[in-house]
């Protein structure tokens, strides 16, 4: 087996593992219905790690997923009480969401600064942001948030694969596409594996980082955008030592 497979091999017999254990502890644990219930839950996740993968591959890091996230979240909850239809903040937030992945990633790149702080940066201005669109609990009321909630495919046994874990295969088959057949990923790869043999080789290393970071942020915006309809509601936690 080639190397570069073993990180997938070992996630893929943990799960397993986790599932084979849980079946033994829990009656019905073994049945399609958990199994699309932990996708659908967990597909915001998945949706975030897929983007941050790219940027851990390129050998940097970013800290502000989660308040790009809730920014989504609640920028979307904020435009549908102006009468926003979702598709409409969806295309918007996406937009935000590359600029602002672009901004950081020109900022780490042409000013020579750490991931690190920058996306720490990124994290508090985000987070500031939220508090700027509303301090309340503003509830998601729209049509089409119930005909993307009641989306759904059978799976046999009693269980279903809702649309959010639907989106998050999705997205998930996308980024292993690019990451394995497409030039960009190729860079990505070699950037992380040697920064110094990539430029060497001609990777565009100003290109390829500012790409990693939209994509990374785009993938959030989308992210939240999705987290927002899958919740109905978006909400602040005003508690300073909640994280």
């Amino acid at each position: 087996m080639n190397r570069k497979y073993l990180p997938l091999m070992a996630t893929i017999v943990v799960f397993v593992a986790l599932f084979v254990i849980g079946g033994a502890m829990y009656r019905n644990f073994l049945s399609t219905l958990v199994l699309g219930n932990i996708l659908a839950d967990n597909a915001f996740i998945i949706i975030a790690a897929i983007g941050a993968t790219f940027v851990i591959l390129s050998g940097g890091i970013d800290l502000s997923i989660g308040s790009m996230i809730g920014f989504v979240g609640v920028s979307m909850a904020g435009r549908d009480r102006a009468g926003w239809h979702p598709l409409e903040t969806a295309a918007l937030m996406i937009c935000v969401g590359i600029l602002f992945g672009a901004m950081q990633g020109f900022i780490i790149d042409f000013c020579n600064i750490q991931p690190f702080i920058v996306t720490l940066a990124g994290l508090f201005l985000l987070r500031g942001a939220c508090f700027m669109v509303t301090l309340d609990s503003v509830p998601i009321r729209h049509d089409f948030v119930d005909l993307y909630a009641a989306a759904r495919i059978p799976l046999p046994g009693r269980g279903v694969l809702r649309s959010s874990a639907i989106v998050m295969l999705a997205s998930l088959a996308v980024a292993i596409f690019i990451a394995h057949f497409t030039r960009f990923g190729t860079n990505v790869y070699a950037i992380g594996g040697d920064r110094e043999s990539a430029r060497l080789m001609g990777v565009n290393i100003r290109h390829c980082g500012r790409r990693t970071g939209r994509h990374a942020v785009d993938r959030r915006s989308w992210n939240g955008r999705r987290y927002g309809v899958r919740l109905h509601d978006s909400w602040l936690d005003l508690d300073p030592d909640h994280h």
